[in-house]
């Protein structure tokens, strides 16, 4: 009887806890279907919409979303590809090598970590300046630069994972660095690229205080900087606003169910290593 009650108690909770994490989503998707011209706060609550309209959506698309929406994939594509591709060589001759200074960069690596990016905002955007690169093309160099550290030392963590002896055994059959990397370290690492995939895209799609600082054409604003001169400045329906964060979530949703295996195996890898 008592593991009944325990059981059931335990379901009361994970029930209860899902409730809490759904209702909001539920709540904009509910608020996506309501007019644009009625009021959101109303003394009558209803947990549907009385007159359910797509008027909503077609205000959305009738404002720069396609825009920003392109601007943002434009920023996460480049990121990313820079990010894994500079990353992994670095991540694994500091998993392979011995060598002296080795120490000192991976505390350097946690380190920079450690500190706000508000720090090197200004400099950067002198920098950029000075280039004529505050765009989205300098905005691409400034995520890159400050996502590296992270994901060098996440892909390290995961190239410690797997055995020296089967890089031992490719240098015996004559393969170089480089082979060994790209035949044999990265496809065992899927996992690791896999989160740093995510971890990038998220990173990229979501940020705000870089993006709002060197993209000075409207034109150009990805589609976080939107969401924020939408909120301080114009004069947004709130059923429109919520189409256009369901529609920012989208991107998010594929590329996390996409990877969903590769990120259950690293995340099981890392805890069985821990």
């Amino acid at each position: 009887m008592n593991k009944a009650l325990k059981t059931l108690s335990y379901q009361l909770v994970a029930i209860a806890t899902i409730a809490l994490i759904a209702f909001p989503i539920y709540w904009v998707v509910v608020t996506s279907f309501r007019s644009p011209r009625g009021g959101l706060f109303t003394a009558d609550f209803h947990l549907f919409p009385k007159n359910p309209t797509l008027d909503a959506y077609a205000a959305a698309f009738q404002s720069p979303l396609l825009l920003w929406l392109g601007n943002s994939i434009f920023v996460c594509i480049p990121t990313i590809l820079l990010v894994v591709l500079l990353s992994a060589p670095a991540a694994y001759v500091l998993s392979r090598h011995r060598f002296r200074g080795r120490r000192f960069v991976l505390t350097m690596l946690i380190v920079v970590q450690l500190l706000p990016i508000m720090i090197a905002l200004m400099p950067l955007y002198l920098i950029m300046a000075s280039f004529k690169l505050l765009n989205l093309y300098g905005l691409v160099l400034v995520y890159t630069a400050s996502f590296l550290p992270f994901h060098i030392i996440n892909l390290k963590l995961f190239f410690d994972t797997i055995p020296l002896e089967m890089d031992e055994s490719a240098y015996l059959a004559g393969a170089s660095t480089l082979q060994i990397l790209y035949r044999i370290t990265l496809p065992l690492a899927k996992p690791g690229l896999a989160i740093s995939f995510v971890l990038a895209f998220m990173g990229v799609w979501n940020e705000y205080v870089l993006a709002r600082t060197f993209l000075l054409d409207s034109n150009q604003y990805t589609f976080s900087v939107a969401f924020g001169e939408i909120t301080l400045y114009w004069q947004t329906p709130w059923p429109v606003f919520a189409v256009m964060s369901i529609i920012s979530s989208i991107p998010l949703l594929i590329v996390f169910i996409s990877s969903q295996r590769y990120l259950k195996e690293g995340l099981l890898r890392g805890g069985i290593r821990g």
